[in-house]
């Protein structure tokens, strides 16, 4: 036999009050001396006896009556063999991300939610076992509660900075379920469905039922600093360095009027007003100098309500004290004025025999400056160098083996050495590449011409060309 309410068992204890009071409430009876008393002897004895059976049928009766009052609330049930087995397990899943700080239409997302639960505790069967799991996985979700113990769990519960992550809150319920024995399941999810990873739901069965309850933000504005990036590769100290900022509006109507600030080292740099449509983003482009090398902290900020948690966005950046550039092979005064006379570069040269393999890591730009053959040995070391983010640039020599190694760097192949009398394409001086390299591009620029130059094959781009539309000058990506 099996008791919805078996919490009212403990009013059994009330049947022991008919016994107590039979057992005290005793009465005195008083000897009176008769001269022949021997007929009503029997007649008294008689009585009492009678009297005795009545007072423990009544007191019996009493405490049946209460009993099967007790018995009334607690509900009684004999259960079947499939309701014996059919162990079912609740998840309640409440997501306390920073995002549930929204205001819905009766307040903030978060406490909405909370009352929702409790609504739903409170229409669960008293006997049910209860798991509740939050986005921090928190040590409560490896155990089960009652009715009672859950919502003092769900008031305790707080806001914390961490997304969601729907997959491990299925795993984390499904392994509950399966690690004692449970034959179904009901996982609760009370969220504002932000967007996440692509559900896994290959290790569920039939007996596992989600239900989603979402929590609709009211939010005609919504502004949120997407990402910070340096529009250029290097920063040189003392220059202006460029930042791009992406800001985007995820509500449903235009932020007219809002303030986007930049913060470097805790010292605002830059500021500047900004309006912006309705379900879509923008990209603003600030500007700062420090004084100081080595990293920066910055941070950039935007005034938006209520929703305040994504309007700041830090970053780092590495101001590059030198910039360090090695020549290997033959030495060249031509690099030497490019480079030599910039303080912002350290500029060094060497030939091939006397390359420090171990220190290339150290340098920004590496010069194979026509190198008559490159070597296994540093041809495997430049390649090691590319893919940890080195620079490699090649200038080819007459001799022809300087083929050698070139497919080991990933690099393309010199083809036929050509006689050429052609002049520089002026178009490809306007690429990205050679921004900022020129203070004015006259447009009947009179540029070189060159005199020979090899076929260029496998290469991903060209960024620099002859008018007849041959590249002399081509780049490809490896690593990074």
């Amino acid at each position: 036999m099996s008791f919805h309410h078996p919490e009212f068992l403990w009013a059994l204890f009330a049947c022991l009050i008919p016994l107590i009071i039979h057992l005290f409430n005793f009465r005195r009876y008083k000897k009176v001396k008769f001269s022949n008393v021997e007929m009503l002897k029997q007649l008294k004895t008689e009585s009492r006896k009678s009297r005795q059976i009545k007072k423990w049928l009544i007191m019996l009766t009493r405490m049946l009556a209460i009993a099967s009052m007790v018995l009334a609330f607690a509900r009684p049930f004999i259960p079947s063999k499939s309701t014996v087995s059919a162990r079912n397990l609740v998840s309640i899943y409440l997501d306390n991300s920073e995002s549930m700080n929204a205001e819905g239409e009766k307040g903030p997302l978060f406490e909405n939610a909370k009352n929702d639960i409790r609504e739903l505790i409170q229409n669960l069967p008293t006997s049910s076992s209860i798991q509740v799991i939050d986005n921090q996985l928190s040590p409560f979700a490896t155990k089960t509660y009652n009715v009672q113990n859950v919502e003092s769990i769900i008031d305790e519960i707080e806001i914390v900075p961490k997304a969601n992550n729907f997959n491990q809150v299925i795993q984390k319920a499904y392994s509950k379920k399966v690690g004692e024995g449970f034959e179904t399941q009901q996982l609760f999810v009370f969220s504002d469905l932000q967007k996440t990873a692509p559900l896994e739901l290959s290790n569920l069965d039939s007996s596992s039922l989600i239900n989603l309850v979402k929590s609709k933000p009211n939010l005609p504005q919504n502004a949120a600093v997407d990402s910070v990036w340096l529009a250029e590769p290097i920063s040189k100290l003392g220059d202006a360095i460029q930042l791009r900022v992406k800001v985007s509006n995820s509500g449903s109507e235009e932020i007219e009027s809002s303030t986007l600030m930049l913060y470097i080292n805790d010292v605002q740099q830059g500021a500047e007003s900004f309006s912006i449509a309705a379900n879509s983003s923008k990209v603003f482009d600030l500007a700062f100098t420090s004084a100081s090398k080595g990293w920066i902290e910055g941070r950039v900020e935007i005034t938006d309500v209520p929703i305040t948690f994504d309007n700041a966005y830090y970053f780092t950046a590495f101001l590059e004290p030198n910039i360090n550039v090695l020549n290997i092979g033959k030495s060249s005064p031509y690099l030497a004025n490019v480079f030599g006379k910039d303080p912002v570069f350290s500029y060094s040269t060497t030939n091939q025999s006397s390359v420090d393999y171990g220190n290339l890591a150290s340098y920004d730009l590496i010069i194979l400056n026509q190198v008559n053959k490159i070597s296994s040995g540093l041809a495997g070391e430049c390649k090691k160098y590319v893919k940890e983010g080195g620079v490699l640039c090649m200038v080819p020599s007459e001799v022809k083996e300087n083929n050698d190694g070139l497919s080991q760097l990933g690099a393309g192949s010199y083809g036929k050495l050509n006689k050429k009398d052609i002049s520089i394409r002026n178009s490809d001086l306007n690429s990205g590449f050679y921004k900022g390299v020129y203070k004015r591009i006259p447009k009947n620029a009179v540029l070189p011409k060159v005199k020979r130059c090899y076929n260029l094959a496998g290469y991903d781009r060209g960024i620099l060309k002859l008018k007849d539309g041959s590249a002399i000058l081509a780049t490809t990506n490896a690593g990074r």
